[in-house]
């Protein structure tokens, strides 16, 4: 599968939406096969690819890996605005009057309706930022007010370099970097409820958290965990010089701030020996050195140039790199480039490396592209819209099969609740139900009709549970007094009913705070 290939069939039944594909995948078969049809731009027969779906380790589910692509209508106000504002500021897009909900209409002057159409200009332009031109839009999708035209910056793209072992939830972290070099992590935002405001700043460089020096990205969040509820030093780069700062770390463990890679300063983290490959399908995951790996560099070393080609921020080293190997990537051999390095030693010691790399390496490295500084979650998803086309019938058969998929979803959602993938305080209860109903009744009659019908669902299967009080506990009573020829005791009904009770009080509860502090915050 590629990023584009739109999802017609799955195991020969028409696919409506890509909840089909989550549901086809999740309620497969361990070991079983499922076969996807997709049309694919430029190829004009459909594809077909018979898959096996593995479980994934953050939900617990039988998965593909496969997910839903994005529009270019930015988000509205949501529970991701913050972050999607954040970024609008950073990259200049709100200085040009880019707001959220706006729609990106054209890229270079041609139409645009996909963020991978965004991504395709994006990687070849060669690092030339994207002109595009946005339009305000009213809930029909009208035009509001005059278009804006305003430059999409690119980044470049840098290896996945996958750690050797698997994190404590089963999932394998990864940092990004070149060769097993990877860069410091900065302090992107402070928000504003934070108790670090004032003691930590945006652009601050980590360089030391507690004992670890040159701490990576993906490290710095397990580390700032095991202070939970304490202050931690932090050394940070600032303005040029070190300053050291007791941040202020949450009882969950966080310190309330947006992180990002430090791609403006070419000084590495701890190098990364060690990766994580996928190797054949019999071999599975094998791990091997990185090119780094014989060359003993320290944390916080600078890299200052490559041959003779000085180095400013971690794009014109990659340059530097793909500018020294693309001789020999066109004769399809490996390369040897001398890297510069400048020690964190008192004296600043100076050092020059050789960084071997194999063929293989070398033509990874010029493969590198570049992306839009415009995330894909900063985009609203594509929308499919389903209709019966004024046949009544097939109407009827759309909602029976709709009320299929939202009953199999609910199913999947209590258990991915119970594998703890899904955290109770993602559930809404009265009080949450009434906030959603109420922003979604503007939206129109139907919208709000078929709310009604996704609750009316999750109160159906809620019901039919095996949970002493609701129906579902009472067709087990039933099942036992046909089999056993009596009913359960009325000392045991009693305490079922009790527990029954009490479950569904505390949950209600829960829920009931969740939706206060949700609402309130």
């Amino acid at each position: 599968l590629q990023s584009g290939d739109v999802v017609t069939h799955i195991n020969g039944k028409e696919a409506r939406t890509f909840a089909d594909l989550h549901i086809a995948a999740a309620m497969s078969k361990p070991g079983s096969s499922i076969t996807v049809a997709v049309e694919r731009s430029g190829i004009p027969e459909p594809l077909r690819f018979t898959m096996e779906p593995q479980v994934d380790r953050a939900t617990g589910l039988l998965s593909l890996g496969a997910f839903s692509g994005s529009s270019t209508t930015l988000v509205k106000k949501d529970s991701s605005d913050l972050v999607v504002t954040d970024a609008l500021d950073r990259i200049g897009l709100s200085e040009a009057g880019i707001k959220l909900g706006m729609t990106m209409v054209s890229a270079h002057g041609a139409p645009i309706s996909t963020h991978q159409q965004l991504e395709a200009y994006a990687a070849a332009g060669n690092g030339r930022p994207i002109p595009t031109t946005w339009q305000a839009v009213d809930e029909d999708g009208g035009p509001v007010g005059p278009a804006i035209a305003a430059d999409v910056p690119v980044a470049p793209d840098y290896q996945d370099l996958p750690y050797p072992e698997p994190a404590p939830d089963g999932t394998r972290d990864y940092e990004q970097g070149l060769f097993g070099l990877v860069p410091l992590a900065k302090i992107e935002s402070v928000a504003e409820e934070s108790g670090n405001v004032g003691i930590l700043q945006p652009g601050d460089i980590v360089l030391r958290v507690g004992a670890r020096d040159g701490i990576r990205f993906r490290e710095l969040s397990r580390e700032v965990r095991k202070h939970a509820g304490e202050a931690v030093s932090i050394t940070v780069l600032r303005e040029g010089g070190e300053k050291i700062v007791q941040a202020l770390v949450d009882r969950k463990g966080m310190l309330s701030v947006t992180l990002a890679n430090a791609w403006e300063t070419p000084i590495i983290a701890r190098p990364m020996a060690r990766i994580a490959v996928r190797q054949a399908e019999e071999e599975g995951i094998q791990t091997v050195d990185t090119p780094v790996a014989p060359l003993n560099l320290m944390a916080r070393d600078r890299i200052a140039a490559v041959n003779d080609t000085p180095v400013e921020d971690w794009t014109g080293f990659r340059e530097a790199l793909r500018r020294h190997t693309a001789e020999a990537a066109s004769e399809k051999q490996g390369a040897e480039v001398e890297l510069v390095v400048i020690h964190p030693t008192p004296g600043r010691e100076q050092e020059t490396v050789a960084l071997a790399l194999s063929a293989e390496e070398v033509a990874d490295l010029q493969e590198l592209s570049w992306h839009s500084r415009l995330p894909s979650y900063a985009f609203q998803p594509i929308h499919t819209i389903l209709s019966a086309g004024g046949d009544p019938v097939t109407a009827v058969v759309m909602g029976f099969r709709e009320t299929r998929k939202l009953i199999v979803m609910t199913y999947l959602t209590i258990d991915r609740l119970i594998r703890g993938s899904v955290g109770v305080e993602q559930l809404r209860g009265p009080v949450g139900i009434v906030d959603l109903g109420a922003k979604i009744l503007p939206k129109g009659f139907m919208y709000f009709m078929f709310f009604l019908g996704v609750i009316s669902v999750n109160l159906a299967v809620i019901n039919f549970l095996p949970l002493p009080i609701v129906d579902g506990g009472l067709f087990l009573f039933l099942i036992y007094e046909k089999i056993r020829g009596r009913p359960p005791s009325m000392q045991f009904q009693n305490v079922a009913t009790i527990v029954g009770i009490c479950l569904i009080g505390g949950l209600l509860v829960v829920t009931f705070y969740n939706d206060i502090v949700r609402i309130l915050s």
